[in-house]
């Protein structure tokens, strides 16, 4: 009987956190701060080919408020055209120009580091939500950007302890 009980009450708990999340990414999705995305794009890198060019980028993102996925905004990281995304919760994103291809900037957005607790990715909504933001500001600049997704080879380290 006092399994039966643990077992149930394990479920319950559950239960309510994945209600909690599905609710919540329902809130943002509605209020146009995330899409739908695959339960894994964060170890997926996105080729962006567009007319956009990094200095409008760069521009963009030192207006935007990025606050709400407590992220801090390093443009020109080490002297390379890469905008580097430090989030608070304890993963960062980049979007690197790639140079030219046909006419049309290359541009790669992607999830360098990111730390897992209990097998999760902390707070994964404000990731998606960093992709998104990335996203809508290609497209304000060129609403003909195409994209590409490809998976990352990714290292990783085991913490023991």
């Amino acid at each position: 009987m006092q399994w039966f009980l643990i077992i149930l009450l394990a479920a319950v708990i559950f239960a309510a956190a994945f209600y909690y999340q599905k609710k919540k990414i329902d809130q943002l999705a509605a209020e146009g701060k995330i899409i739908r995305r695959s339960g894994l794009f964060y170890e997926e890198s996105e080729i962006f080919e567009t007319s956009a060019n990094y200095e409008d980028l760069r521009a963009i993102f030192s207006r935007l408020d990025l606050s709400e996925m407590k992220v801090t905004y390093y443009p020109d990281l080490e002297g390379s055209r890469t905008l580097l995304f430090k989030s608070g919760y304890a993963w960062n994103a980049s979007l690197k120009d790639m140079g030219s291809k046909d006419g049309k900037n290359v541009l790669k957005f992607s999830f360098p580091a990111w730390d897992e607790k209990n097998g999760q990715v902390h707070n994964i909504n404000s990731m998606n939500m960093m992709v998104t933001q990335v996203e809508k500001a290609i497209l304000s600049l060129d609403p003909n950007a195409m994209v590409e997704n490809h998976k990352m080879q990714l290292k990783t380290k085991t913490k023991l302890f």
